[in-house]
């Protein structure tokens, strides 16, 4: 079902959104909408959430259009209060750049007039950097090293042991200690 508003938005009724779909994708408690924000990866999407915004009003300004201001169900027209927010917000006072609540995002496109949202940054070079290699190196001597102190430590603990004899009286003979 469609639904058109004023302002010639459409909405789908039903339609899961990008954001809608980590969650699902995710699963656990991301996907269960009460218990949604106890999982750890809650912030972190919803952190990506608000800077992809920001990429967006930078590249294309504050979305004056975002919603309808009239037309659309309560609580989703632009100068509707948003709940459970309080004191009582409005969406048309929430839709600002970051600087005016107070935070900045460094690196985000910006409007040069060939960004792309979706663009991701330049490919890594070609080959194995030499910094990679030396991190690989110093991993795999990490590894020997505590791998050698184990197999040491182990063979001091549980290794054979040389049997302890005891002399007897008659100083010639020698028993096994038990």
């Amino acid at each position: 079902m469609l639904r058109h508003y004023d302002n010639g938005t459409v909405k789908v009724h039903g339609a899961h959104t990008l954001h809608n779909q980590v969650h699902i994708y995710m699963d656990g408690t991301m996907s269960d909408t009460p218990f949604a924000s106890n999982d750890p990866i809650f912030m972190l999407h919803h952190c990506n959430i608000d800077r992809l915004f920001e990429s967006w009003i930078r590249l294309y300004g504050t979305p004056a259009s975002a919603l309808p201001v009239k037309g659309a169900p309560p609580g989703h027209n632009l100068y509707d209060h948003i709940v459970p927010f309080f004191p009582p917000y409005s969406h048309a006072s929430m839709f600002k750049p970051s600087r005016d609540f107070g935070y900045v995002y460094e690196k985000l496109h910006e409007s040069d007039g060939g960004s792309n949202l979706g663009e991701c940054s330049s490919p890594p070079s070609e080959g194995v950097s030499s910094r990679a290699i030396w991190m690989g190196v110093g991993i795999a001597l990490g590894v020997v090293v505590v791998v050698t102190v184990v197999a040491i430590l182990l063979f001091i603990k549980f290794g054979p042991k040389k049997p302890q004899y005891l002399a007897a009286d008659t100083g010639t003979e020698m028993s096994e200690r038990t």
